[in-house]
C-alpha cells in the first residue's frame, strides 16, 4: 500500500485513551498503554477489496488486532532510502475521499494508526 504522507512519528510516556470508529456511533473507548502514540497515513488511493479496509473493520467493531508494519521512504527513482518498523499499530480512524467513477479504487484523505514503538531500520 503507498501513501504520499507519513506523518507523526513522535513517542511520549502520555497514555492515550481513544474512541476508535467512524463517527460517534461506537461508544467503546481504547485504553492504550502509555507508550501508545499516533501517526497519520495521508493520501493514497486503494482497491475496495484491499486488507486494510477488512483490518480497520474489525478494529472499529472492538476487536483490536496490533501489527507491525514496515514504511518506507522512497526515491524519485522508487528505490527505498530509509525504512522504519512500526509494532503494534492498528488503526482508530479512517477519512475516506469522495467516490469517483472515473477512479479504480477508494481514495483515501487519512488513515489515523496508534502504535507502541517505532524504530528506524535503514
Amino acid at each position: 500500500m503507498s501513501f504520499l504522507e507519513v506523518e507523526g512519528f513522535d513517542v511520549s510516556d502520555q497514555p492515550l485513551d481513544l474512541q476508535p470508529g467512524r463517527g460517534s456511533a461506537l461508544a467503546k473507548t481504547l485504553t492504550l498503554p502509555k507508550t501508545n502514540q499516533l501517526f497519520y497515513l495521508r493520501k493514497s488511493v486503494l482497491p475496495a477489496s484491499h486488507p486494510i479496509f477488512d483490518w480497520a473493520d474489525q478494529v472499529f467493531a472492538g476487536k483490536v488486532e496490533t501489527k507491525a508494519l514496515k514504511i518506507e521512504l522512497l526515491g524519485a527513482d522508487g528505490a527505498a532510502i530509509a525504512s522504519w518498523t512500526v509494532n503494534g499499530a492498528a488503526p482508530t480512524a479512517m477519512r475516506k475521499g469522495a467516490l469517483d467513477a472515473m477512479t479504480r479504487g477508494q481514495a483515501i484523505e487519512e488513515v489515523t494508526m496508534v502504535h507502541n514503538g517505532i524504530t528506524r531500520d535503514a
